[in-house]
């Protein structure tokens, strides 16, 4: 008897975790086999490791992708990535940021660890965006910069990379702010 009732509500949790039992909205009668291949199954196997995607970068507010990433010298710079396939434990998310910019000489501008310490609740599936930012100095010099971004998963014990290029042109001045270069002085 006892053996009876724990196959009984084995059978009825498993029911119960079904999206299609009779309890829930949108329920139908349905005598056709199906097999389901979506849903979180399918987003949550897709990323078996730490991946990092679709870094972009903004200027003055998130919002405001900007492509091709150009900036001038004093703007500030909205540096945002998605992450897949970290580890959770519970519903909770542990990722930690590194940031590095790079000079176009190769020098290393910024170094930053840790600029984001996530630990939070998530979301049962997708990703997790991190968003941090920088102010370019307004005598930042003209050229290519590379920003490399290292996320830790501290409860799956992995890291993943990505790197992005972004350029720093000199505003180009209007007619009336360019001085006037004196001419040759007329001989006597």
């Amino acid at each position: 008897l006892a053996s009876w009732l724990v196959i009984s509500l084995v059978f009825l949790f498993a029911g119960l975790k079904n999206s299609s039992n009779l309890f829930k909205d949108g329920f139908r009668l349905n005598f056709l086999p199906t097999l389901e291949i979506m849903g979180d199954l399918a987003e949550d196997s897709s990323y078996k490791e730490l991946t990092l995607s679709h870094l972009r970068l903004a200027q003055g507010d998130p919002n405001t992708i900007r492509t091709p990433a150009v900036f001038k010298p004093g703007e500030t710079i909205f540096i945002m990535t998605d992450v897949y396939g970290y580890r959770k434990s519970g519903r909770m998310a542990w990722l930690q940021e590194d940031f590095e910019v790079r000079y176009p000489d190769a020098s290393i501008g910024v170094h930053q660890e840790n600029i984001v310490d996530y630990h939070q609740v998530v979301p049962s599936s997708g990703a997790v965006e991190l968003t941090n930012s920088i102010q370019l100095p307004e005598n930042a010099q003209a050229g290519t910069y590379t920003i490399t971004i290292v996320v830790r998963d501290l409860f799956g014990h992995q890291h993943a990379s990505i790197k992005q290029t972004f350029e720093i042109k000199e505003p180009v001045k209007t007619p009336s702010e360019l001085q006037a270069i004196p001419g040759p002085s007329p001989q006597e």
